[in-house]
């Protein structure tokens, strides 16, 4: 493997261009299309012959390295260069990606912003190409992810080989044979081998990924999708990057890694910033691991941005149910009735809340000493079960053999107790299951 393509290797590019030698000078890169043979138009990268030292010390020539990136990543993006309506799109994946590779390659974040500044101001500005302003933004957001995949190493669990085809075909349809045979490890392994031979295919990283999800490897999961976001580098919408690292945060809470799995999230939202369905899955995230008052906050992020939905009313409920915050968790509970009436999963959280208000009150009324008072409390705690009851009585109607509802009718009328009703259910429980 030439050290150009161990170079691209490195930031996970694919060499879809031929590379031409210009005359001696400081590093310079131009993108270019020409006819090919047949008539077709192939992609060139012109470079000046320094390539070899700047490969050796990036930082030696920091204007150079920024256009030498910038041109590289056209043909990174696929940009057809002729969509002159397309410039603006071009030259911010372009410079997102000259900026990422810029910071995954070490160098100061504060000089390379500085030149790329110079670099612009001194660059003609013509008709199509974005403002200033947002270049630069663009930029320093792909030095933002590299740096990222940098700081966490993404991409260095998963060994990437010399490219062979045949053999990474080979090694995915010996895998594909494995996991239809049940033996997931192994196909795991095989797909594993068939991206390490031919990485610029992610199709053999996600089988890898579904076998070792199904076989539960946490660890496995989490080195793998480390190679995918290392390959989703170069890609400047945040999308799949916002799902991986989703997913990540899930793996990192199952191993009890809860600082990591924050983390994961937080960048996840700092890629989209205010993005609502960011935060509505950040909510659900928090409450799958126990984290409710995080889940709150974030839920309620959301809502203030709008439209608010009764999903986020829904696992918000959960959140506030959670922190025993009851009040909040019975009108949220009922936003999402009022709009859905027949919503199962609000109708047993509000159940729930009143159930477990009633359960509370069962220490104080056997530690009162006030006759009055017992009675005045067991009189709250048989409303609250009525409350609970009301609810699953209403849900009932629209799904009248629901178990779940059933079942926790039945413990309610065994907290009252109410023997007609405990008889009546019991029977069509039996009735339902038989």
């Amino acid at each position: 493997m030439s050290r150009i393509d161990a170079f691209l290797k490195e930031l996970r590019v694919s060499r879809n261009f031929s590379i031409i030698t210009c005359a001696a000078g400081s590093l310079n890169a131009a993108t270019l299309f020409q006819n090919g043979l047949t008539g077709g138009m192939s992609r060139m990268l012109a470079l000046q012959t320094d390539m070899e030292e700047f490969m050796e010390n990036p930082g030696l020539d920091i204007p150079g390295a920024i256009t030498f990136l910038h041109a590289l990543g056209h043909h990174v993006f696929q940009h057809a260069m002729g969509k002159t309506n397309l410039m603006e799109t071009h030259e911010l994946d372009a410079d997102y990606f000259s900026g990422s590779s810029l910071a995954r390659l070490g160098l100061d974040p504060d000089q390379a912003f500085r030149e790329f500044a110079v670099l612009l101001k001194n660059e003609a500005t013509y008709e199509g190409y974005p403002p200033f302003a947002d270049r630069l933004a663009s930029f320093k957001r792909g030095w933002e992810w590299g740096a990222f995949a940098k700081s966490f190493g993404w991409g260095e669990d998963v060994p990437v080989y010399g490219t062979d085809r045949i053999r990474a075909e080979g090694l995915r349809d010996a895998g594909s044979r494995k996991e239809e045979e049940g033996d997931l490890a192994s196909a795991a392994e095989d797909y594993l081998d068939a991206y390490a031979y031919n990485w610029r295919v992610t199709g053999n990283l996600r089988k890898a990924l579904h076998c070792v999800q199904e076989l539960g490897d946490d660890d496995l999961a989490l080195k793998i999708y480390g190679e995918l976001l290392a390959s989703a580098a170069n890609e400047r919408a945040p999308a799949n990057k916002q799902a991986y690292l989703y997913d990540m945060a899930t793996h990192s809470g199952n191993l009890g890694q809860f600082d990591q799995a924050r983390t994961y999230l937080q960048i996840s939202r700092d890629l989209n910033a205010g993005h609502v369905d960011d935060l509505v899955n950040t909510g659900k995230m928090y409450l799958r691991m126990d984290r409710p008052g995080r889940a709150r906050d974030a839920l309620m992020e959301a809502i203030q941005l709008g439209p608010a939905t009764g999903e986020m009313y829904l696992y918000l409920g959960q959140a506030q149910s959670a922190l025993s915050d009851p009040k909040a968790a019975i009108r949220s509970f009922r936003t999402v009735l009022s709009a859905s009436p027949e919503n199962l999963e609000a109708i047993l959280g509000l159940s729930e809340v009143y159930s477990n208000e009633a359960e509370a009150l069962l220490g104080l009324i056997e530690q009162e000493k006030s006759p009055a008072e017992a009675r005045r409390l067991q009189s709250v705690k048989i409303s609250l079960y009525r409350e609970a009851e009301a609810v699953l009585l209403e849900g009932l109607r629209a799904a009248p053999d629901d178990l779940d509802l059933l079942t926790r009718l039945y413990r309610i009328y065994l907290s009252i107790p109410d023997k007609s009703r405990i008889r009546e259910i019991r029977k069509k429980l039996k009735d339902i299951q038989e």
